[in-house]
């Protein structure tokens, strides 16, 4: 859905998405669901802000519950409610993109891979 906008790299889980972040990688925007299998979005957004919290404000939750304790907990973000429009999501991504390349948000140093093509 995005691959034809930007450059996107995707990882099977959050263990998998906190080790590039360990390894100094950095996004222009970060999509992240609420729920998945061994770590919840809560708990991923926690290890983020520790390990790059220049990368929390790029980050964009999806959920099929946006009313629940574990939304609230990342209020703060972004949140897309399932199921989605892949316009609306399209539309959100390209904005956190530029609002990055536009550095709106603070940039701490690191790599980045994940640009527009």
């Amino acid at each position: 859905m995005l691959r034809d906008d930007h450059d996107v790299v995707v990882r099977n889980s959050g263990i998998e998405a906190l080790e590039l972040f360990e390894s100094g990688y950095r996004f222009d925007a970060i999509l992240c669901d609420l729920q998945m299998p061994g770590m919840t979005g809560a708990v991923f957004y926690a290890n983020l802000l520790r390990l790059a919290p220049d990368q929390v404000q790029r980050l964009i939750i999806v959920s099929g519950n946006a009313s629940s304790p574990i939304a609230d907990f990342v209020r703060s973000n972004l949140i897309v409610e399932k199921p989605f429009d892949p316009v609306h999501v399209k539309e959100l991504v390209s904005r956190v993109v530029s609002a990055a390349r536009a550095d709106y948000f603070p940039r701490a140093p690191g790599r980045s891979i994940a640009n527009s093509g």
